[in-house]
C-alpha cells in the first residue's frame, strides 16, 4: 500500500506547473510638439517628415495638429497627405492657419497612447509582422479597453 501511495504521490508532483507572472501592460498618453521657426529652412520638410515617421512607428491612436503660418502653408498640407496617405484617418489630422506670429512658422503638436507589455514590448498594428505569440491578443484587448464601441455599435 505505502508503495502505491509513494507512486500517487510522485506522479501528482510531477502533474503540478509553476504559473508564470502575468504580462503588465501600460497604457500611457503621450505628447511631443516639433516647432520649426520657418519652414523655408534647408531640412525643414525632412524633419518634419522623420518627426511623423518615427510617431506612427509605434502609435495607431494618433492625433495631428498642424498650426502654421501663411508661408508655411504647402508644407503643411503636404505634410497632411502624407499622414493620410501613410493610413491616418483624415479626421485625425487638424490644420489650423496662425495670423499672428512668424509667416514660415510650422508647429506639430501629436497626441498618442503608447501601449507597451511587459513580454510584448512596445505594442502597434505596425510592429504586429514581428509579435511574439499572444502578443496580437494582447494589443487587440487594450486596443477594446483604450477604444470602447460607441453604444449604437454594441450589441
Amino acid at each position: 500500500m505505502k508503495p502505491v501511495i509513494l507512486i500517487l504521490a510522485l506522479l501528482l508532483a510531477g502533474c503540478s506547473v509553476p504559473t508564470s507572472e502575468p504580462n503588465r501592460v501600460t497604457v500611457r498618453q503621450m505628447e511631443s510638439q516639433l516647432q520649426l521657426a520657418s519652414a523655408r529652412l534647408p531640412g525643414a520638410p525632412q524633419r518634419a517628415g522623420e518627426f511623423l515617421a518615427q510617431l506612427r512607428q509605434h502609435s495607431d491612436h494618433l492625433t495631428l495638429r498642424l498650426s502654421f503660418g501663411p508661408g508655411a502653408r504647402p508644407l503643411a498640407q503636404t505634410l497632411k497627405q502624407a499622414a493620410i496617405d501613410a493610413g491616418l484617418s483624415p479626421r485625425s489630422v487638424t490644420l489650423v492657419p496662425l495670423f499672428a506670429g512668424g509667416a514660415d512658422a510650422l508647429t506639430i503638436d501629436a497626441d498618442y497612447l503608447l501601449i507597451e507589455g511587459q513580454q510584448c514590448g512596445v505594442i502597434s498594428l505596425k510592429s504586429g509582422q514581428h509579435y511574439r505569440f499572444g502578443c496580437s491578443l494582447e494589443h487587440n484587448r487594450v486596443n477594446s479597453l483604450v477604444n470602447p464601441l460607441p453604444r449604437r455599435l454594441r450589441p
